[in-house]
């Protein structure tokens, strides 16, 4: 299994390893070897095995943890993918978006740790990876509008969780993340507005009230 431990090393790599997603991890290590050991019982081998469970995986949240920047000459926003050389691919929102799925088909809920995910041109016609991804399909999309510290991101994200986890609505959620930088930045609540959501409905969520059947986030 050692494929599917360097996949899963490298997606949590810059994560905040707290009780709760170290169970997540675990959790996903032991759906995937499952898997991996149903597809090698088919004749696979062990590496195809591991990526091709993976790519099976269809997640209702994403979450990008590094750099990003906003490209004023060609009007779009970009991340850095890292390769295991350490040598940054800077990808458009358009490569981006169909990195992340197809239209109709992509994650609920993507949350940009990275430097100005958010910010928008509105003279390039909803130019700006946020925008992008809503029009794509995304339900929601929380990002950071300015640069910000890892520090800040964790401070913001805590609490984000727990108001997902409490089934809040998503935009509620990212209020409960503002509530959590003030805590920890009072003395700055220009940080408050440097989280931003964009929401494909006005009742997204990721998670039905308790005691309701599903979920009630649908397309918008």
């Amino acid at each position: 299994m050692t494929d599917i431990h360097r996949l899963l090393d490298e997606a949590f790599a810059g994560a905040t390893m707290t009780p709760e997603l170290q169970d997540l991890k675990e959790e996903l290590r032991g759906n995937l070897a499952s898997r991996v050991s149903e597809l090698q019982g088919k004749g696979m081998d062990a590496s195809k095995a591991a990526s091709t469970a993976v790519a099976e995986l269809d997640p209702d949240v994403i979450q990008f943890i590094g750099h990003g920047r906003y490209d004023d000459a060609e009007e779009q926003g970009r991340i850095a993918l890292v390769d295991e050389t350490g040598r940054a691919d800077w990808v458009g929102e358009a490569a981006l978006a169909q990195i992340l799925g197809d239209v109709g088909d992509m994650p609920r809920l993507v949350f940009l740790h990275s430097c100005s995910g958010a910010q928008t041109d509105y003279r390039a016609s909803f130019a700006g990876i946020a925008p992008r991804l809503i029009r794509r399909g995304t339900q929601c999309v929380v990002a950071m509008q300015y640069a910000v510290t890892n520090r800040m991101a964790v401070a913001f994200s805590q609490g984000f969780y727990r108001g997902l986890a409490d089934r809040l609505p998503l935009d509620e959620a990212v209020q409960a993340g503002r509530r959590s930088l003030s805590v920890h930045y009072e003395r700055d609540p220009r940080l408050l507005g440097i989280p931003v959501v964009y929401l494909n409905s006005r009742d997204a969520r990721l998670l039905a009230p308790a005691g309701e059947p599903g979920s009630s986030a649908s397309g918008g």
